[in-house]
């Protein structure tokens, strides 16, 4: 594909709104002008060189162009208060084939904002990054991380390798789905704290959001916190009812999605019939693809997940660290972490690289408690 790059006018509307987005979030959280004018220059200078110096069309894929076409055909007749209006949805649904319509919604509303431009609803994903690291920031201060080693791994997840390649040049839905994960997670621990009103009002909130973005995903939450509260209690706890209350969750869940089965009998079929070995599966979604070894779309891929690789040993390190510490809220992470990657690499049609965006973030936590210890043993020997 050879398209044209984009005017440096048409994209400063776009990168004007990222460097004071990116500003104050940052600054917000760690009150150091110099930090934030750092983080949200170099992000808006990533965004601006690549659409503006080097995009040509080769870095996209089927799925974004789908979600822009569909979504610039239904601009123009758009305003904010057909977001209430049932007959806006149905056409979504007939357009796009499909019941996962959220983020055609998230494309349309960037565009309407800010322009009909390819760039516009990448935009829009890198501004829900910074409010995925807020709530990232906010979450580690709830687990009693320090404040700074909180600001570094906010940074971590802003520049991230793999989701500065995603997250800065693909128009897709990754981003926005790590945002609800993210926002799961945070739910769980204002429940955690007794705030149990506005706990379960955000639940269900992006639990909707969900429904008709990546559906199984709260399932699979829902499945990580009774795992996990079974491992919390399990010295309190006979066998029978571990098993028990195992038995009620998957019983649960299997009620749930034969409720929800007419609405997603397409999507059930993929994963039905795509069933394959979650052992290679599992490695095939953690380390796919090889660096150097991509197709030509993907080759942006290449030095991100070089860097990715060799991390990997003290992200595994981690793993088994956080198994040992005593902080209890931090099982849950790891609970999560399992069960996606054992589904995940259980059906080839989920083994794409970028579905690994929205569990970055517990991958950054491992990695750096594996960072941190090794640090620490080096320090001591010296």
């Amino acid at each position: 594909m050879n398209l044209q790059t984009f005017d440096l006018l048409e994209t400063f509307p776009s990168s004007l709104l990222i460097f004071i987005f990116g500003f104050l979030i940052t600054y917000k959280l760690s009150r150091n002008f110099y930090l934030s004018l750092f983080t949200s220059t170099i992000k808006t200078i990533i965004f601006s060189l690549y659409f503006t110096v080097y995009f040509d069309g080769t870095f996209t894929f089927i799925d974004d162009w789908k979600y822009f076409n569909i979504s610039k055909s239904m601009v123009n007749n758009f305003d904010f208060f057909r977001l209430f209006d049932q007959d806006f949805y149905d056409k979504l649904h007939y357009l796009s084939k499909s019941r996962h319509i959220t983020y055609y919604v998230h494309n349309i509303i960037s565009m309407k904002i800010l322009g009909i431009y390819y760039f516009v609803p990448v935009c829009f994903n890198i501004l829900l990054l910074y409010i995925a690291g807020y709530y990232f920031f906010k979450l580690l201060i709830k687990l009693e991380f320090k404040k700074n080693h909180a600001i570094f791994l906010y940074l971590f997840l802003i520049f991230h390798f793999e989701i500065l390649s995603w997250g800065s040049i693909a128009n897709l839905k990754d981003i926005l789905v790590l945002l609800l994960t993210i926002l799961l997670f945070y739910s769980f621990y204002k429940f955690e704290e007794k705030e149990y009103f506005s706990a379960l009002l955000l639940f269900f909130a992006v639990f909707i959001i969900f429904s008709s973005l990546r559906f199984y995903i709260p399932f699979l939450f829902i499945l990580s916190i009774v795992i996990y509260h079974i491992l919390k209690y399990s010295s309190n706890l006979s066998f029978f009812k571990k098993i028990f209350f195992l038995i009620f969750t998957l019983f649960t869940l299997l009620i749930l999605s034969m409720v929800f089965k007419e609405s997603f009998s397409y999507e059930l079929d993929i994963l039905l019939g795509g069933y394959t070995n979650p052992i290679f599966g599992s490695i095939r979604f953690l380390l796919s693809p090889i660096p150097f070894n991509t197709e030509e779309k993907y080759s942006f891929l290449d030095f991100p997940l070089l860097i990715s690789w060799i991390l990997y040993i003290f992200t595994f390190y981690g793993f088994f660290l956080m198994l040992k510490l005593n902080n209890k809220f931090l099982k849950i992470f790891l609970v999560y972490f399992v069960i996606i990657v054992l589904f995940y690499g259980s059906y080839e049609e989920l083994q794409g690289p970028r579905h690994r965006i929205q569990i970055i973030f517990i991958i950054i936590i491992m990695t750096y408690f594996g960072l941190k210890k090794t640090y620490l043993n080096i320090y001591k020997r010296i």
